[in-house]
């Protein structure tokens, strides 16, 4: 645990985040909905190859278009970087006094990022360090949010996760959003202690079978 602390580095408040990110949210915009926009170009033009595809072939097929648009809209633009290791595609944004590593997901009903749990996937989330990536950016993603019948993006957001749990998040549509801080959940008050009852059975007596016979 005093590791993780030591670790962990400073996250920045929602406000100073979108300072740092406000110039770059038009492109992040541009870069979400092109992926999504390039999906529905493909159901429409190919729907039979369409009809088998899972939906994480769908967000796959998405993220791909995505980090392409990242990697051309990105790349040459002054405090940015583009870095792709492995498969693990980040802006790395500088500003005078906050950094920031952005990453580019799909969001479920809690704005969290679904996919595998590497080591890499791990410590982003967490907010601590990496090895090879700067210590003082705070983790950040820029999601999109499907709507019920998952046939438009209903919501774009920049979320700042921390384990599993999203410190806080702001809409990018136009470039604006409100703040919205999640606040804490209160600890869950402890059951009280019920002691278990102590059967006694008469030797010689077979215990009874459960109606499943297990």
């Amino acid at each position: 645990m005093n590791t993780l602390r030591k670790d962990r580095i400073h996250v920045l408040s929602a406000e100073d985040a979108k300072t740092l990110l406000k110039p770059y949210l038009d492109l992040t915009r541009d870069c979400i909905t092109g992926g999504w926009q390039a999906w529905k170009k493909f159901s429409e033009v190919a729907p039979d190859l369409v009809a088998p595809l899972s939906k994480r072939s769908r967000a796959s097929f998405v993220y791909d278009h995505i980090a392409f648009a990242v990697q051309s809209k990105f790349d040459g633009l002054n405090a940015v970087s583009v870095r792709d290791k492995g498969g693990f595609l980040t802006l790395e944004i500088e500003g005078d006094e906050a950094n920031a590593l952005l990453r580019f997901k799909k969001l479920d009903g809690k704005m969290r990022g679904r996919n595998y749990q590497t080591r890499q996937q791990v410590l982003f989330t967490l907010q601590l360090t990496l090895p090879g990536w700067p210590a003082d950016a705070t983790r950040l993603v820029a999601g999109y949010q499907l709507d019920t019948p998952e046939v438009d993006i209903d919501q774009l957001l920049i979320t700042c996760p921390i384990g599993r749990k999203v410190e806080w998040y702001f809409g990018i549509d136009e470039g604006e959003g409100k703040v919205v801080q999640i606040p804490s959940a209160p600890s869950a008050p402890a059951a009280p202690f019920v002691p278990k009852e102590t059967k006694v059975i008469a030797k010689g007596v077979k215990k009874a079978e459960s109606e499943d016979g297990q």
